[in-house]
């Protein structure tokens, strides 16, 4: 699929396109690469909370202006989250979108901590599929052979984030990112 979706000139120039008129988060994110340390490699010891070695190769953080983000990693290649409603590109960011940063913090503030990872299996697995239904609005793709939940919290007001990966021949696909115990969610496609 990743293979013959790039190839297409139109779809390419597309993207191409997009990634120029980004989504005001990550312009932030592209502005701040010129002054800042988009890859978080020269802050503080400790700033940055080691990813479960599971999502290593799916999930990058990355320092933007307003504190941290999480982007698609780039393990099996450059890869665009997209909203599946809007068809925006979509990172998710631990200080709340479109906010400004209140007085008296700063971007090192802000940051994900606590991270774990599990496989959804029995039960767990067939909510999780359920959601998947609601969220994208059709049965799940039958190729669907493992999910995994990453959770963190942001450092700004303990916002809680669970991120649902669903894998098809053992690459992401898909991700569901819920909000506020999934009361919100955001459907994302995988795009490589």
């Amino acid at each position: 699929m990743s293979f013959c979706f790039l190839k297409n000139k139109a779809i390419h120039r597309w993207l191409f396109i997009m990634a120029a008129g980004l989504s005001f988060s990550i312009i932030i994110a592209v502005q701040a690469s010129e002054k800042q340390d988009i890859l978080c490699e020269n802050t503080k010891q400790g700033y940055v909370e080691e990813l479960p070695k599971k999502v290593q190769d799916w999930v990058l953080i990355i320092c933007t202006e307003v504190g941290q983000a999480l982007s698609p990693g780039v393990g099996d290649g450059i890869a665009f989250w997209i909203t599946h409603e809007k068809q925006a590109v979509f990172l998710l960011q631990a200080f709340p979108f479109g906010k400004k940063l209140p007085d008296g913090v700063v971007a090192e503030d802000i940051r994900f901590t606590r991270f774990a990872v599990r496989e959804m299996t029995g039960e767990s697995k067939f909510k999780t599929l359920k959601m998947w239904e609601l969220g994208f609005g059709r049965p799940p793709s039958e190729e669907i052979t493992e999910i995994y939940q990453l959770s963190t919290q942001s450092s700004f007001q303990g916002i809680f984030y669970h991120l649902f990966f669903y894998l098809e021949n053992g690459k992401p696909e898909w991700l569901i990112v819920c909000l506020e115990n999934c009361q919100r969610s955001v459907q994302v496609d995988i795009l490589y």
